[in-house]
């Protein structure tokens, strides 16, 4: 587990940065080359934070399930669950159980994995979804 040490190590104005994080984040890993990155960066806001909840998402998220790590709960330390494929919907009801939507099931929401209450690694029901049905993303509010 992340100790306030790892926050204690950063430049003062940083570790103040990561003390204002939402409660919830979410990384999007699409390289493998930024997996230790944000494994670090979710060890850091973790350390900082640690009721923050992350969620791990990308390609490199697939990657993982969908390999012999599949079973391994090391990642679990980093990030508290992991979207699986389109993320659309996952996110979307995820958010919602996180602030505490009763009508939002866990165990219902598709393409998510995590470790449940009992210590067990739960992986739950697979969903393809076809983006063209999507509505587009709004980016109001964004400066760029």
């Amino acid at each position: 587990m992340p100790t306030v040490a790892a926050v204690a190590t950063l430049e003062p104005e940083m570790a103040a940065k990561l003390k204002n994080l939402p409660a919830i984040i979410g990384i999007s890993v699409t390289s493998i080359g930024q997996f230790l990155p944000a494994c670090r960066m979710a060890e850091l806001i973790k350390a900082a934070k640690p009721a923050t909840k992350i969620i791990f998402g990308g390609s490199c998220a697939d990657l993982f399930v969908n390999s012999l790590y599949r079973e391994k709960k090391d990642i679990y330390r980093y990030f508290d669950y992991i979207v699986v494929g389109e993320g659309e919907t996952a996110l979307l009801q995820l958010y919602a159980y996180l602030q505490g939507d009763s009508d939002v099931n866990l165990y219902d929401i598709p393409n998510l994995a995590f470790i449940d209450q009992e210590n067990r690694l739960t992986f739950t029901e697979s969903l393809l979804e076809d983006v063209e049905d999507l509505p587009l993303p709004s980016y109001e509010g964004i400066d760029f």
